[in-house]
């Protein structure tokens, strides 16, 4: 049989066939396909980076941590002692008219129009502010709204950090029975404005039940449980489900037994009151707060935490960054605000602003106490663990690593979970943002929260 000669093609062809094949593999560089080596090669299980030697030691002196626990009991519970709202309507107002200004887009990737917010405003109702005044108990896992809708404001899709999952309107999530005070309601009673511990914004009327005085003496009991575990289903005495407990959310302690903890959770009844029913928890689910603040503990409450998503604003009740860092130490006692920028100025911190990044390294490795220094820059926090080959390692909830698209256009390499890694995840990738910089690069302040050995 006679063979076909062989086909020869012209040079520009081949040219543009290789031309194509560079041009697929910038594109798959820059889609973030290209792995972060942190991730493959560090243990992501935060307890596997304890020092053996100091994983017993207290960090904290039982006297402090009671003194600690004291004062997050009371901040916890303040929502309902309050007779007046404790924010202005101005803070309430500033946001319709900032999302006024801007009315971004909807989820369906277009522009909300003029008559979004003015329907809005409308059912906000902010004329008749406070037009409420009482204290409550969110009955289910729910949502701070900074406006009093369940539709999403993203301010672009054109670039990273400003489309899904990043809704501008998504302040933060709340757990089960949090107490709150709620000053306004909504024109169509489908809203509530609510002040809990550590946030104000818009939550559904249906998310919560009124307390009185009689239910809240019964709950302050003195004596309290934190759940230690993620999503911990809870029933009654009965066997009924009523709802999955966050980690860090903390319950009215009955008493303890061999089987794990007595405990009281508040439901609804008819009427929208809250009424309180005995449930059982688990030992393995919870301990009495405060628990010993110990690294090996921290450790084993981080190591829940690990491989959880990235929630913005706990979108999806996931969590980002602070939220993450709050909920940790909530078992220890330690009361942290919501966002990362107050956290930075809890307790005592070292300015690392100005220092050369190796000497930067060097103080965090050597002031640094593992499993309980916050290190922090503008917009992001970690919690320091130790060193590995003489890198600080860090556990932190974070969205990705700033990437160089194609022609230069700004993108991220998704991480979009909690996870351990260096002061430098993706340093290694060809599309790695150097001017951005790195964590390392771009950390201000190394913090030790109130009580803790610098």
């Amino acid at each position: 049989m006679r063979q076909k000669p062989p086909v020869i093609q012209p040079a520009g062809n081949r040219m543009l066939r290789m031309a194509v094949i560079a041009l697929l593999l910038v594109l798959g560089a820059c889609s973030g396909l290209e792995p972060i080596q942190d991730l493959r090669i560090l243990d992501q299980n935060p307890a596997a980076h304890l020092n053996p030697v100091d994983s017993g030691r207290p960090i904290m002196d039982a006297q402090s941590q009671l003194i600690e626990s004291k004062a997050f009991q009371d901040r916890l519970f303040a929502p309902w002692h309050r007779q007046a709202p404790e924010y202005s309507k101005s803070f309430p107002e500033q946001k319709l008219l900032e999302f006024g200004r801007n009315p971004g887009y909807g989820e369906n990737r277009r522009p909300h129009d003029a008559a979004w917010i003015r329907g809005i405003t409308r059912n906000a109702d902010m004329g008749t502010y406070p037009n409420a005044c009482f204290p409550a108990i969110t009955i289910r896992n729910t949502d701070i709204r900074a406006l009093p809708t369940h539709k999403p404001h993203f301010t672009s899709f054109q670039s990273p950090g400003q489309g899904y999952p990043f809704d501008n309107l998504q302040e933060s999530s709340m757990a089960v029975n949090t107490p709150v005070f709620v000053s306004h309601v909504s024109r169509d009673r489908a809203w509530v404005l609510a002040e809990s511990h550590y946030c104000l914004g818009w939550i559904p009327a249906a998310d919560i039940a009124r307390t009185d005085e009689a239910f809240i003496q019964a709950w302050q009991c003195g004596s309290y449980i934190c759940m230690v575990k993620d999503e911990a289903p809870i029933c009654d005495e009965s066997g009924t489900y009523h709802f999955k407990a966050p980690l860090g959310s903390i319950f009215p302690l009955i008493a303890k037994n061999d089987a794990g903890y007595r405990i009281r959770i508040a439901v609804p009844d008819e009427n929208r009151r809250a009424v309180i029913k005995p449930a059982a928890v688990e030992a393995s689910l919870a301990c009495i707060q405060p628990l010993a603040m110990t690294t090996a503990n921290v450790a084993r409450v981080a190591m829940e935490l690990s491989g959880e998503p990235y929630g913005w604003g706990g979108i999806l009740m996931n969590r980002d960054c602070s939220a993450m860092i709050k909920d940790l130490f909530a078992p220890f006692g330690i009361w942290l605000p919501r966002n990362s920028s107050e956290q930075a100025e809890q307790g005592r911190f070292i300015d690392l602003r100005n220092l050369p990044d190796a000497e930067k390294k060097t103080r965090i490795l050597t002031d640094g106490v593992p499993f309980a220094t916050l290190l922090w820059f503008k917009g992001h926090i970690m919690l320091y663990i130790g060193g590995f080959r003489n890198e600080p390692l860090v556990f932190h909830n974070t969205w990705g690593v700033p990437t160089k698209g194609l022609f230069g256009k700004s993108d991220r390499a998704i991480i979009g979970c909690a996870s351990v890694t260096t002061l430098a995840p993706g340093r290694e990738r060809r599309d790695f943002d150097r001017k951005k910089g790195t964590l390392l690069q771009r950390v201000e302040r190394m913090i030790f929260l109130d009580g803790m050995r610098p």
